[in-house]
């Protein structure tokens, strides 16, 4: 008997059902989960069995398994996925980054303001305005990380 030959996408959506299975605790806790018999769990897994994993029951097992097969599914394809509650905090974590931003923008000026005040800038000035600046910069990097983590999929 021939050996089975699959395509890269059953066997890694093969592989995909393992890793659910496994997360679930077993193939036994994975029936248990989504009501499928442990027997037809073990041929959606095989690399030997030419029988894969309908759509709908593929939900149902990643659904228990934490989404693993969708997260992975989706980095497969160059995505990361984030769920609505990381997203609100990512959005949350921009406004505190901009109150950063703002404040070392602030003390940049302060900073060039007290050198520029006498009209004359001493060695320790101009490395407290440096200082400022790279903090200002970081800060702005800082930003527009956050704001990137944010975009549309």
């Amino acid at each position: 008997m021939d050996k089975l030959v699959l395509t890269d996408i059953q066997a890694f959506t093969k592989r995909l059902v393992r890793l659910a299975v496994h997360k679930l605790g077993g193939n036994h806790a994975a029936a248990d989960w989504t009501g499928f018999d442990g027997s037809e769990l073990s041929r959606f897994a095989s690399d030997d069995v030419d029988r894969h994993i309908s759509f709908w029951r593929a939900i149902q097992l990643d659904e228990g398994a934490g989404d693993v097969m969708l997260k992975s599914w989706a980095r497969r394809r160059g995505y990361d996925l984030i769920t609505t509650e990381q997203k609100a905090e990512l959005a949350q974590n921009v406004t505190k980054l901009v109150g950063k931003l703002a404040h070392a923008g602030a003390d940049l000026e302060s900073a060039a303001l007290d050198a520029a005040a006498d009209g004359k800038s001493t060695p320790n000035e101009i490395k407290h305005a440096e200082a400022c600046a790279g903090a200002l910069i970081g800060a702005a990097e800082d930003t527009v990380r956050a704001v990137a983590s944010l975009r549309a999929v």
